[in-house]
């Protein structure tokens, strides 16, 4: 999502697409607060469709299996937010386990490996490749900045590396080898800890703080405070509370992020509530492109059957802040939209043939 300032005089440079299964479980998202009323298993369509002030356009769209989407105001200068809302012919609880289980990210071209972390153990780490030997070059000559996502202790690390001569017989296979370390490490502090188990990103000048926004795009997400409750205090407070009927994943992802190869820890998290689901999935490490993201959703029974789901994407990324930012984050935003609705349809489509 890099800006080059000789091109503002112009247009605003296209912002870096977020990669929609980035979002993992990014399928639907909501851009409104919803009114005071019944707890979300006892929504309808129609009482989603008035709190939120559809137009007949809009509704018609939901209505025939649309994708309903809208940018949405963000929490700080450096978020893109946005909503969508989708209906889907499966039922809640069969669409959460779906998703959990990697619906969403089969649907996406730009996903390009993953992998489950159950133990934590470093041979779970064993798919994270880098696409070529010049992107291990890439971190052997890491300095703090925003090419890289790394901790200033992980950046010594590889300065340390580039030292050493596996880094010279085979640069590849050694920095590979130090980042699944890295990231075996990030795994365990996050799941020790939560928010403040997540290290900074090492900047030229000062860091950036994926924690900080992390927890400001959970306490921005109005919608799910008041009609999931419990997945908002477990988002703000994990690991301290981890209710019983919780189901909680982790993977490490490969993304292409515009011909980047981005390396991405998330967890996912699904809580039901009578019919009723709260989803979301957290990106609490990103290496490169953007630094963090969360996706929070709700699976909503419709009337006649099936899920109206709804949900609120926010990522952050230093390159919509500053000179311009208000431009480059609107931009960003639709172009987010448009791509995490083109996967919402063919999620849709693919739930739909289950």
């Amino acid at each position: 999502m890099a800006c080059e300032i000789s091109r503002r005089s112009t247009t605003c440079p296209r912002p870096r697409r977020p990669s929609a299964v980035r979002a993992g479980l990014g399928l639907a998202v909501l851009a409104a607060v919803l009114a005071a009323g019944a707890p979300a298993r006892a929504l309808t369509l129609a009482e989603i469709e008035k709190d939120l002030a559809l137009s007949s356009s809009e509704k018609a769209q939901l209505e025939s299996g649309k994708v309903v989407s809208r940018t949405v105001a963000n929490s700080n200068e450096r978020e893109l937010a946005v909503g969508l809302a989708v209906k889907i012919d499966r039922p809640p609880a069969d669409l959460a386990k779906e998703l959990l289980s990697g619906l969403a990210q089969r649907q996406n071209p730009d996903v390009l490996g993953r992998g489950a972390i159950k133990s934590g153990d470093i041979a779970e780490f064993a798919g994270v490749k880098l696409k070529d030997a010049a992107a291990a070059q890439a971190y052997l000559s890491v300095k703090p900045g925003d090419s890289l996502n790394l901790s200033s202790a992980e950046i010594a690390a590889f300065q340390a590396l580039a030292k050493q001569p596996a880094a010279a017989s085979d640069p590849k296979a050694a920095v590979e080898g130090l980042i699944r370390q890295q990231l075996q490490a990030r795994y365990q502090a996050y799941a020790a800890k939560g928010l403040a188990g997540i290290a900074p990103y090492a900047r030229a000048s000062g860091e950036a703080r994926p924690d900080q926004d992390l927890l400001a795009a959970t306490r921005a997400s109005k919608l799910f405070a008041k009609y999931a409750p419990r997945m908002v205090q477990l988002l703000v407070d994990y690991p301290k509370s981890r209710p019983a009927n919780l189901d909680e994943r982790f993977q490490w992802t490969l993304y292409n992020a515009n011909g980047q190869r981005a390396i991405v820890l998330v967890q996912f998290l699904a809580l039901p509530d009578g019919d009723a689901w709260s989803v979301a999935a957290r990106q609490y490490y990103v290496s490169a492109s953007y630094n963090a993201e969360q996706n929070v959703m709700l699976l909503v029974p419709a009337d006649e059957g099936g899920t109206v789901g709804i949900a609120l994407s926010r990522v952050s990324t230093e390159q919509v802040a500053g000179f311009g930012g208000s431009m480059k984050r609107g931009i960003g935003s639709k172009m987010m939209a448009d791509t995490l609705s083109g996967i919402a349809a063919r999620v849709r489509q693919a739930a739909g043939k289950k």
